[in-house]
């Protein structure tokens, strides 16, 4: 596949335990489709141009083949940050991509508390944006010093316990940190 321009508004950044790499989600502008820009980004380089969910990059995107889980994996080249994006835009874009339930993002019936996929199932997409009301929400502290899970119900009222929160800015807001990014 030929590459194509694109600009996207970051909606997601992971962060590694190791590696000092970051992987990063975003929503095209014009599409709403979901974009894993590959390589992983360097904590450096998101350092560096303060790089949040809501900032836009730009550049050329070739689909990659899809590997199990990620089908969002796009190869960039020329990529530039655009900075942010304004709240209305930033919210419009959570708002069109938003799924009512995690069941219905993954396209397959998940028993209450379950927190996998099979591998056999075929996936269409393996990041997903929900909605959920802030009372169905709960931090707790994980089993290893320094981590934390995070249990919520989805707006098909079913129950996920203690997933682990790899969200960037999520994990640091949750821990009380000063800094937001990296």
């Amino acid at each position: 596949l030929s590459p194509m321009e694109r600009e996207i508004i970051v909606t997601d950044l992971t962060r590694f335990q190791t590696g000092g790499k970051v992987c990063t989600a975003g929503i095209d502008r014009k599409t709403g489709e979901c974009i894993r820009p590959m390589p992983y980004l360097t904590d450096q380089k998101c350092r560096e141009v303060n790089l949040l969910p809501g900032a836009i990059l730009s550049g050329e995107f070739t689909k990659l083949p899809s590997e199990r889980p990620h089908v969002e994996d796009y190869r960039y080249s020329s990529l530039k940050y655009r900075g942010p994006a304004s709240s209305a835009e930033f919210l419009e874009v959570l708002q069109k991509s938003t799924l009512p339930s995690v069941s219905e993002g993954f396209e397959i019936q998940l028993e209450n508390r379950q927190k996998h996929i099979p591998p056999d199932h075929p996936v269409q997409r393996s990041i997903i944006t929900i909605a959920v009301s802030p009372g169905a929400v709960e931090v707790v502290p994980g089993y290893k010093e320094g981590t934390i899970k995070l249990s919520f119900r989805d707006g098909a009222g079913q129950r996920f316990q203690f997933l682990s929160i790899t969200d960037l800015g999520f994990y640091e807001h949750a821990i009380g940190g000063v800094k937001v990014l990296l």
